[in-house]
């Protein structure tokens, strides 16, 4: 018996989920709030999202996905082209080398090698962020949106996980 037509749009739907999450959250990433010089320091959610589903749903995040939405991010954020499409390569390939160690332990334990992951991350954005421009740019801007990805992950982990439920409902 072949897959109805409804059922052909769920299993779509399912593939395509945590990548409109990703891309929902580098839009939140670069909303207009009104609140002066917070575009410089806004965190760049895309890579708690990267994190967790190359941890826990890698088939649902592949690579090109990752860059896709990075791009995004380069492209909404005003970075050189290329920079966050090669940060988030980056962070899928270290968390889908390291992820037989997540899984399966406690959240403090996936927050803390979130905050490593965010930490390295950060660190490869801003070097070639000074490499674009020739020099170094100011590292404040940079450690706060490592600070702010690393304090709002327990939040967008809730998010993640309800978007999952959703999908194993839907498998």
């Amino acid at each position: 018996m072949s897959p109805t037509l409804w059922q052909r749009l769920d299993g779509l739907a399912g593939v395509l989920a945590p990548a409109a999450v990703a891309v929902g959250l580098a839009l939140i990433g670069v909303a207009h709030t009104g609140i002066p010089g917070l575009a410089g320091i806004a965190p760049v959610l895309p890579i708690a999202a990267v994190f967790f589903w190359s941890t826990y749903r890698p088939r649902l995040f592949p690579a090109p996905v990752a860059f896709a939405v990075g791009l995004l991010v380069d492209l909404l954020g005003g970075t050189p082209l290329g920079v966050y499409a090669l940060v988030l390569l980056v962070v899928r390939l270290v968390v889908l080398s390291q992820r037989r160690y997540f899984l399966g332990k406690p959240f403090l334990f996936v927050w803390s090698g979130f905050a490593l992951v965010a930490a390295g991350t950060g660190l490869l954005a801003w070097a070639l962020m000074c490499i674009n421009a020739g020099q170094a740019v100011l590292t404040a801007p940079a450690l706060f949106q490592f600070l702010l990805a690393v304090a709002v992950y327990p939040f967008m982990t809730r998010l993640f996980l309800w978007v999952d439920g959703g999908l194993m409902q839907g498998s």
